[in-house]
């Protein structure tokens, strides 16, 4: 009798971990189609300005180049949670392998890649072509971010300017279907290029942070403001 009951709690003991392994093995399994939600984006630090001497520390001088002297609100935050949330931002996987991209005012469908802890988007048209003479701006902005665009100079025939360039750009999240975090920055600059002046600035760059080697390219004329932040997408209820 006692090996009998012996047997049947040894079964019981192996059935029961049998489905722990099962559980396990299955937790990381998700189903498709399913939707994450920008859930939450935070500042990660104050806003920081560089120039070709170094980092600029007095406050009026950041405020006044930050909103170009008081005649624009400036695009930067103070460290903590976002007042400015883009709530309505969604990720919507299709596949395993799709995905799309719902920021509201625009849609972009992007293909999906795992590469080691990371998960890779990129679009599935890789063309963008922009015009060869911001090529003083973006060849700098390229190279800001702790991952780089591949983009390469190419000709087509009967515009102006001749020369673009295409750009394969790929967008980096860490997480799983459950939450997914990009790591991002705001950033404006000004370069001087041949007694031109180029200004541009961006919210949300998803391109992992900032990458502090660009300092390094800065110009006498060129200032840089700089601001790490992070968004948060969750999984919602379909």
């Amino acid at each position: 009798m006692n090996k009998f009951f012996l047997g049947i709690f040894l079964m019981l003991f192996l059935v029961a971990c049998s489905s722990d392994n099962n559980e396990n093995e299955t937790e990381d399994v998700f189903s498709y189609p399913t939707t994450l939600k920008l859930m939450q984006y935070e500042i990660l630090e104050n806003v920081r300005v560089f120039t070709k001497s170094g980092e600029i520390k007095d406050e009026n001088v950041i405020k006044r180049f930050i909103t170009n002297g008081g005649k624009e609100p400036s695009l930067f935050e103070s460290k903590g949670p976002s007042l400015r949330i883009e709530s309505e931002s969604l990720i919507n996987y299709k596949t395993k392998d799709s995905v799309e991209f719902d920021w509201g005012y625009l849609k972009q469908k992007l293909s999906v890649k795992e590469v080691g802890k990371e998960i890779y988007f990129y679009p599935k048209d890789t063309l963008v072509y922009y015009d060869i003479n911001q090529g003083v701006l973006d060849d700098f902005v390229f190279k800001m971010g702790n991952y780089k665009p591949y983009y390469k100079t190419v000709t087509i025939p009967g515009t102006f300017p001749t020369v673009v360039a295409s750009l394969y750009a790929a967008v980096v999240a860490t997480g799983n279907l459950n939450a997914l975090t990009f790591n991002t920055m705001s950033y404006k600059t000004i370069r001087s290029k041949n007694m031109q002046i180029y200004e541009q600035s961006q919210r949300f760059v998803l391109n992992n942070g900032f990458d502090k080697n660009v300092l390094a390219l800065l110009n006498a004329g060129d200032t840089i403001a700089i601001q790490n932040t992070r968004m948060v997408f969750e999984k919602i209820k379909n």
